[in-house]
């Protein structure tokens, strides 16, 4: 009987021995699952950003391929619509859809309720809002905002809705900025003289290169786009004697993000000289890091003589404004 007793304690004892190493093992196995999900986790990347970025022909796709290749961390892009529409989806799906990254915002955005949503938004490239006048056009060319008011600018020049489009934005910051409160009446005046109002900057700019106006409202750097192709450019910048207000693009790691610390590896890559010279050809922007190729390519594009401080009115009340009195 002891002997039966004795057997059958030690096959107990053992099956208690073999449960626990099984039970370790399955922990140990667990916890090997979990890290390694975490590492494949932290490899991949989303970046939200606008259509110019993330189309085909935009510069996001070589950036990220050298970016993928450099650090081997996989980028997800998401094309998020024109400038405008991404910082709605910043606002309203960023965070559900955990996003890391965010790149294209105007700094007509960046002091809205959307800062909220970021950590230390970065400059990454900047321009100037101008009107670009097709040089094969015989029109006098204007010198000033308030002559695109005039008769003769009847129906030769196309504007871009600031509802719509960041660029028709900046340019209502750019006209509250340079005639202060004269400038719902340029836009009165201006509206009625405009070939069209477009809603978005290609919309209008295939207007103007399809010949349907001579003067269209863009980049003091749309020029470059043409000079990098080895070609004379087919339109100048006008340097209007009120003066001109900076554009900036900024871009930024969510406060969101489960994966901060490779999001600003992408942050950082984008001021690399590759990606500031493929943003300065694609997006056609003054690149914001020159080393001594990117600073000789952009003494073509000169800067305007006069460079006005922007207003700092918010832009959800200053659309509202311009609305109530214009419409």
């Amino acid at each position: 009987m002891k002997k039966i007793i004795s057997f059958l304690a030690a096959v107990s004892l053992l099956f208690l021995c073999f449960s626990c190493s099984k039970g370790k093992n399955e922990t140990q196995s667990d916890n090997s699952l979990n890290k390694t999900s975490k590492q494949n986790k932290d490899m991949v990347l989303n970046v939200a950003s606008y259509s110019s970025f993330a189309e085909d022909w935009g510069a996001g796709g070589d950036i990220i391929k050298q970016f993928q290749r450099e650090t081997g961390i996989t980028v997800n892009l998401i094309n998020a619509g024109s400038g405008a529409e991404l910082v709605g989806y910043i606002k309203n799906n960023a965070q559900k859809e955990k996003v890391d990254v965010v790149v294209g915002i105007s700094d007509d955005y960046i002091n809205t309720d959307v800062a909220s949503f970021l950590r230390e938004p970065v400059v990454f490239d900047y321009s100037y809002y101008t009107f670009l006048k097709s040089r094969e056009s015989k029109i006098k060319t204007p010198d000033s905002l308030w002559d695109l008011t005039k008769d003769e600018y009847n129906k030769q020049f196309i504007l871009i809705d600031p509802r719509t489009s960041s660029v028709g934005l900046g340019a209502l910051y750019w006209t509250k900025s340079v005639l202060k409160n004269d400038f719902i009446n340029w836009w009165e005046k201006a509206l009625k003289n405009a070939l069209t109002v477009a809603s978005s900057w290609s919309e209008a700019y295939g207007l103007f290169l399809n010949g349907e106006a001579p003067i269209v409202l863009s980049y003091t750097t749309s020029p470059w786009y043409d000079i990098a192709s080895g070609e004379e450019p087919y339109a100048e910048a006008l340097d209007f004697k009120e003066g001109h207000i900076k554009c900036e693009e900024y871009m930024a790691v969510l406060k969101s993000s489960e994966n901060s610390e490779n999001a600003q590896k992408f942050i950082d890559f984008m001021l690399s000289s590759y990606a500031q010279k493929k943003l300065s050809d694609i997006n056609v922007m003054y690149p914001v890091v020159r080393n001594d190729e990117l600073q000789s390519i952009f003494t073509h594009i000169k800067e305007p003589k006069t460079v006005v401080e922007k207003d700092s009115t918010e832009s959800g009340a200053l659309i509202d404004y311009w609305q109530e009195r214009i419409l």
